[in-house]
């Protein structure tokens, strides 16, 4: 299928005496311009802030979600544990791509994502063994359990810690996620919250 390039000619339709036996041609022109547009768009259902996208396979466009980013702040603080759900809630900012489920889960569009924190958060004191004691595992799930990424607290000095981390994501199918975490800290922080993570739909 090809879009329609062929335009109807206006000279037996622009006038009140204008007979219809002779514009039949034109008007016949215009409906295969316009089934040939309908053929060439494939709406779907689309959602606010879609894009359309060309799909070279088929050759129509597309409803697609395209690129944007959003930041997920985590409500809650967490308390010590070992492989818990996270379930305090999320505020979302910016892009429209991430849709809150309730207070544990959200929705990730199918499509290829780069998600990291939005800034390192170091923790640890020079001369003191306290920052050795943090330690923080963050993993985001897909519906099905899987996990998609990890992200952990690395050394950075002997003294010092940081939660760091970005990963390249692919979500297929199984858009309901969720996050987990292992928190651990015997010095002066027995809860702590998790900070905002930035989630970019690169495709």
């Amino acid at each position: 299928m090809t879009w329609p390039t062929t335009k109807a000619n206006t000279t037996h339709t622009d006038q009140d005496t204008d007979l219809i036996s002779l514009a039949r041609p034109d008007i016949n022109q215009n409906i295969l311009n316009v089934n040939n547009i309908i053929d060439h768009l494939d709406i779907g259902t689309p959602t606010h802030g879609d894009t359309m996208m060309y799909n070279s396979t088929t050759g129509v466009w597309e409803p697609s979600s395209g690129s944007g980013t959003s930041v997920m702040s985590f409500n809650t603080a967490i308390s010590p544990g070992a492989n818990a759900t996270y379930s305090g809630g999320f505020t979302i900012d910016g892009s429209n791509r991430v849709s809150v489920v309730n207070t544990s889960t959200f929705t990730l569009p199918n499509g290829k994502y780069l998600i990291g924190v939005v800034e390192p958060f170091e923790v640890g004191q020079y001369g003191s063994n306290t920052g050795r004691q943090f330690d923080l595992t963050l993993k985001l799930n897909d519906a099905a359990g899987n996990t998609l990424a990890t992200y952990t607290t690395e050394f950075t000095g002997f003294y010092f810690k940081d939660f760091d981390d970005t990963n390249i994501v692919t979500v297929s199918g199984n858009n309901n996620c969720y996050w987990t975490y292992t928190y651990a800290d015997v010095g002066s922080n027995p809860t702590t919250t998790i900070i905002p993570i930035r989630i970019e739909k690169i495709s």
